[in-house]
């Protein structure tokens, strides 16, 4: 009995085991980035682009009705689900060993203090580029604001956040120029 149960414990430690020695350790949450534009100018329009866990980057567009999660800078894996479902599509893969490098960066840009709105502009919607901490307790993301564009431009003011909304730019493939902090 006692060797059957060391043979399950094994069994059972091998994918960690292989994950630890590939240098890639388990990512916990399913969702790690997003880009979301979001205009109420013409109608409600919402889209973008996100990364999951697997480095898989998507576009959605969730444009034909508001997306309204359950709380305010608390979200569900299901609000995350609703959002991207949209006319999801895949775009490209981004390699694990940098996606685990900029994940590291997450927490320490989530301490970091919103530098104020500066110019305006009006009726240009609002572009977020947004990481995501992730409460493995009680499954909840919480958005972490690193750059916005548009009618509020602001950024975070943390080196690591500089780091992830740099390389979101060249991720995504849209670097913005007019309406920015």
């Amino acid at each position: 009995m006692r060797k059957s149960i060391l043979f399950i414990l094994l069994l059972l430690s091998i994918p960690a085991f292989i994950s630890a020695m590939s240098g890639n350790p388990a990512i916990d949450q399913q969702y790690l980035f997003e880009y979301s534009h979001i205009n109420h100018a013409w109608g409600f329009q919402m889209s973008g682009m996100y990364i999951d866990r697997n480095g898989s980057v998507y576009t959605y567009d969730h444009s034909h009705a508001p997306w309204r999660p359950s709380a305010d800078n608390v979200l569900t894996e299901k609000d995350l689900q609703e959002k991207y479902a949209q006319k999801n599509k895949f775009l490209k893969s981004i390699d694990t060993s940098v996606l685990n490098e900029m994940l590291k960066l997450i927490s320490p840009a989530s301490e970091a203090e919103i530098a104020e709105p500066g110019k305006k502009c009006f009726d240009s919607g609002s572009g977020a580029y947004i990481a995501y901490t992730f409460d493995s307790t009680s499954g909840n993301y919480h958005p972490v604001l690193l750059y916005q564009v548009g009618d509020r431009p602001k950024k975070n003011l943390s080196d690591e956040a500089k780091i992830l909304y740099e390389w979101l730019f060249t991720v995504f493939g849209n670097r913005p120029t007019m309406c920015t902090p």
